[in-house]
């Protein structure tokens, strides 16, 4: 819709599961045009129960919608190539690599300002840059746990919302707000 927010602004979302699949759903629902970039295997929210009638994920469903979908495989030239172009013709990238994954493909922080200067780049990583953790793969569990949530009651229990998750894909959705208001 043309009087959204986000009208007009296209995101390339290289995310994959929860975090981010809520971040770029959330872009969506603000008018974004957001295109989903998975590689060959796909997102992992494709596999996670419940299914509908028509075998596909719920969670997928729900957290993709709206979202155009490209497969593109960066560990060959031709699906580098394919990335180089959709960035060149995009707003914003999400991605939730751990650092330096970008880099290693070839599409670290120099490349992709010479495809794109004013691209707006938010990644959603488990402990962010510089840290003795940075390379450690995290997921919500490992954030509530660090934070002390999961023995707010007394005894540790898993809480049934991924509340970290969730927290995490509403301030990647803040960020890309925040820097295309910076952009602006």
């Amino acid at each position: 819709m043309p009087d959204l927010p986000l009208a007009g602004v296209r995101v390339l979302d290289m995310t994959r599961l929860l975090p981010g699949n809520y971040a770029t759903v959330i872009l969506v629902e603000l008018g974004a045009e957001v295109v989903k970039v998975e590689a060959p295997e796909g997102d992992g929210t494709r596999w996670v129960p419940p299914h509908l009638a028509s075998g596909e994920s719920g969670a997928f469903v729900q957290l993709n919608r709206g979202k155009a979908s490209r497969v593109v495989d960066l560990k060959c030239q031709e699906g580098r190539d394919a990335f180089a172009e959709l960035v060149t013709d995009s707003d914003v990238l999400v991605d939730s690599f751990r650092p330096g994954v970008l880099d290693r493909l070839g599409f670290g922080a120099q490349r992709l300002r010479e495809l794109r200067p004013e691209l707006v780049h938010v990644t959603i990583d488990a402990y962010g840059s510089g840290g003795e953790l940075e390379q450690v793969p995290g997921h919500d569990l490992n954030a509530i746990g660090y934070a002390g949530v999961l023995t707010l009651g007394g005894t540790p229990a898993l809480p049934g919302l991924q509340v970290a998750d969730l927290a995490a894909g509403l301030h990647a959705a803040l960020a890309v707000l925040a820097g295309l208001r910076q952009s602006a």
